[in-house]
């Protein structure tokens, strides 16, 4: 596998460090924002793609379409630019597991033989936090105000 050939390089104030993962659309580096000395995640347009005018503007279109959300479950932007012909993306750097490999433990939890209850068992084990179990005798005994009684 060859090494990539932006290892190292700074775009403006940010430092590719590795590659996260590549797409049709760019690929995605560990970074470092040297100025504030935090990690950041950097996308870039590929080489083969600076020139072509309609990948350029879908670029353009997914910076302005991911700045103009603001929720917590979306990953903020830190910039956006153009440095020494790269057209660049800056995010927060996101630890854990890819979108793939998050799917794939999903999918494998999904296919897990689930145990065969019956709706006596579902409905013993929601309520037994609330009624612990009792015997049988004792529950008829609580229901009858305490009071057993016997027939003949």
């Amino acid at each position: 596998m060859s090494v990539d050939p932006l290892i190292g390089e700074e775009l403006e104030h940010y430092r590719l460090d590795k590659v996260l993962g590549r797409g049709g659309m760019g690929v995605v580096y560990a970074g470092t924002d040297m100025a504030l000395k935090r990690p950041v995640a950097v996308k870039v347009l590929p080489p083969h793609l600076l020139d072509d005018q309609t990948a350029r503007a879908r670029f353009q279109r997914e910076i302005e379409s991911a700045v103009a959300i603001e929720h917590p479950h979306v990953v903020p932007i830190y910039a956006a630019g153009y440095d020494k012909r790269h057209f660049f993306l800056v995010m927060r750097m996101v630890q854990g597991p890819d979108l793939a490999q998050g799917t794939t433990a999903l999918r494998s939890r999904q296919r897990e033989p689930r145990a065969a209850t019956t709706w006596p068992d579902r409905k013993r084990a929601a309520c037994s936090p609330c009624f612990p179990a009792r015997a049988p005798g004792r529950q008829a005994a609580e229901r009858l105000g305490g009071r057993l009684r016997r027939s003949g």
